[in-house]
């Protein structure tokens, strides 16, 4: 393997993890929103307001 294509491959490897822990990161956040959100509902409820 050339050391042009090894440097591809690598540079390919990275992007597609960075691009994995990007939308897993995006994954949780809206889990912990939507999460959030529903206690936060259920709170004003229990309030009665």
């Amino acid at each position: 393997m050339t050391a042009r294509r090894k440097s591809f491959r690598l540079k390919l490897r990275r992007s597609l993890s960075e691009q994995l822990r990007e939308s897993t990161s995006k994954a949780w956040d809206l889990l912990w929103k939507s999460v959030r959100e529903r206690r936060l509902a259920g709170f004003f409820v229990y309030l009665g307001t």
